[in-house]
């Protein structure tokens, strides 16, 4: 199979603003505004979020559940990005135990996404991230997107084994999976009973806001 390359570039808005939709909404319209005469396919407002709808161009960061995996189609966004890693890792301390590539929590969260998606017509695309082995990357080779650390494209890149195309629209449409009617009320209640998305997700807002906070910090420090 062919493997792309290509450069892109992501903004984050805060994470304060992903619990206000309309809020949220302005400010990822007005930083992509600044992107005027940029190939817009490599620009994205980035937000992580519950549920705030907003139909503009943006990629929504989520450890992989059913009800996000839903929302992404219903809030018209454009990009999925489950991390696979911090899936895992959930995982991996609560049942003290190793996946297998084939077998990690995080892959079978991007494949399920994936087969969602292309089974049922939806243009948003889904991106796997936050990858910790090279396995977990060949188990979706054929994904939309994935983005990759140097380190993992290099022992990628080292490997004289054949790379096959798991994940396809053909091998979705055949799958079994089955469309999920959603609103806001269905919404939070299956993502409260998923204990890995409510945690990973809670978590994930606060430390990107201590980020931003110190971000904050540092510019005030050298503009004072």
């Amino acid at each position: 199979m062919t493997v792309t390359i290509r450069q892109a570039s992501d903004v984050d808005v805060g994470a304060l603003a992903s619990l206000a939709r309309s809020v949220h909404a302005l400010r990822v319209a007005r930083v992509l505004a600044w992107f005027d005469g940029v190939d817009q396919r490599t620009v994205a407002g980035r937000f992580r979020s519950m549920l705030e709808k907003a139909d503009v161009r943006a990629r929504f960061d989520t450890e992989a559940h059913a009800a996000f995996r839903a929302l992404g189609f219903e809030a018209k966004v454009r990009l999925v990005s489950p991390f696979v890693g911090r899936i895992m890792d959930w995982y991996k301390a609560k049942e003290k135990k190793e996946f297998a590539p084939a077998e990690d929590p995080g892959v079978l969260s991007v494949k399920e996404i994936y087969s969602y998606y292309k089974k049922f017509g939806y243009n948003t695309q889904v991106m796997g991230a936050s990858f910790r082995n090279a396995g977990e990357i060949q188990e979706l080779a054929g994904c939309d997107l994935l983005t990759i650390s140097p380190q993992l494209l290099g022992e990628l890149q080292k490997s004289t084994a054949p790379l096959t195309r798991k994940l396809s629209p053909e091998l979705a449409r055949d799958s079994k999976i089955e469309k999920l009617p959603l609103d806001e009320k269905k919404f939070r209640w299956l993502v409260n009973e998923n204990a890995m998305a409510t945690e990973k997700t809670a978590e994930g807002i606060r430390l990107f806001n201590a980020d931003a906070q110190k971000l904050a910090q540092f510019i005030a420090a050298k503009l004072g």
